[in-house]
């Protein structure tokens, strides 16, 4: 099995915190559609021993595509690629592009699954995020969408910027738990260099993070899910029983995966490729035959990081005979020597040769990792 990622690089606002490529001129949506189709060609032979069981639209911001784009990349798609019998076909949408209409269209092309990008339901913070949706948008979507037939919906928020109170996550966990939404995506504010909120932060015009802010109300979260029958399968992501992200979690487990546009990454076991972060010049690149990514070779330790990265997010967690096969010996010892120090602290269990973040290794993730990886 394998998935296929398709990046739309189109917004209609930038938000202060995002460092995604994007653009918010969508004077090129067409032709970068019809360049999609263009790269879908140039790389047919790869993926040929794969089934296709997901594929994700992200961006930006892709609920912009219309019925027909979104109908002509699948179809390109279908034409090429060994599509799975019943994939799971993600969009990523706005909830201010959610009108009845686009919604049908949506579903008529085959879209079954939609991640929607609320990240609040309170006003200020989605004028403060520079968000082009406001509350009543964001309230509205749902059951506009599940209407439409949809019913494997995700909703993303975000949780520890400065103005948010622990009372107003408390308060957006509650309505987003009201609409029966089947998948949540939740994640801390982290500041990117480059964007509007790290210069407003360096320059005095925002608060920075609080980090103690920011682990209270994330466990927060992780007792509302517990206590509302959300599985917590990935340390930003929870889910109903049989709703976890099959794209996302092939990420985890290291399945192979084609990216489709500018930006967009594809890895296979050995090596990763990087298309180019340039929309005019990725146009260009497809419509002329050639294609504009750059191939990066994988190293034994690249992979073995990657695995250590990716599987530690999962409740499924990090198996030492898993190690054993794909890395050899000296990455197992190397494994148990820092996973032992890491056991002592109480930062990991381990249950049958499976080790996994515990509550408080969950809160100092990005440390455990660094410990177990090979630098």
């Amino acid at each position: 099995m394998a998935g296929i990622y398709i990046h739309i690089p189109f917004c209609r606002r930038a938000c202060n915190y995002c460092d995604f490529y994007f653009t918010i001129n969508q004077k090129r949506l067409i032709e970068l559609v019809n360049a999609i189709c263009a790269e879908t060609l140039l790389r047919k032979d790869e993926l040929q021993d794969e089934s296709i069981d997901t594929i994700y639209f992200g961006g930006g911001t892709p609920s912009l595509l219309g019925f027909h784009e979104i109908k002509l990349i699948l179809d390109t798609l279908s034409e090429i690629f060994h599509i799975a019998e019943y994939p799971e076909i993600t969009l990523e949408a706005n909830p201010d592009d959610l009108t009845d209409e686009n919604l049908q269209a949506f579903k008529k092309t085959g879209i079954n699954r939609l991640s929607i990008g609320i990240q609040s339901f309170e006003q200020s913070h989605l004028k403060w995020m520079n968000r082009a949706h406001d509350a009543a948008q964001a309230l509205a979507c749902v059951p506009k969408a599940q209407v439409a037939g949809f019913n494997n919906i995700s909703i993303d928020l975000i949780y520890g910027f400065p103005m948010m109170t622990e009372a107003q996550w408390r308060n957006n966990l509650a309505i987003a738990g009201s609409l029966n939404v089947q998948h949540l995506s939740c994640y801390s504010l982290t500041v990117e260099e480059k964007t509007k909120l790290a210069h407003d932060i360096n320059h005095g015009l925002s608060a920075d993070i609080n980090e103690d802010q920011a682990a209270l109300n994330l466990e927060t979260l992780i007792d509302w899910a517990a206590q509302n029958s959300f599985l917590h399968y990935e340390i930003s992501n929870f889910c109903k029983a049989g709703f976890e992200s099959r794209h996302n979690s092939s990420y985890w487990s290291g399945k192979p995966y084609m990216g489709l546009g500018p930006a967009a990454h594809s890895l296979t076991e050995n090596e990763r490729k990087h298309n180019i972060r340039n929309l005019d010049k990725y146009i260009q690149s497809s419509i002329s035959g050639e294609t504009s990514f750059q191939t990066e070779r994988l190293t034994l330790d690249n992979r073995y990081n990657e695995y250590i990265i990716t599987g530690l997010r999962t409740k499924k967690g990090l198996n030492e005979a898993f190690i054993s096969e794909k890395f050899g010996n000296e990455y197992l010892l190397h494994f148990k020597k820092c996973s032992s120090k890491l056991l002592e602290k109480k930062l990991l269990v381990c249950d049958n040769d499976s080790f996994t973040l515990n509550r408080e290794g969950i809160l100092l993730a990005d440390f455990v990792m660094v410990e177990l990886m090979k630098v």
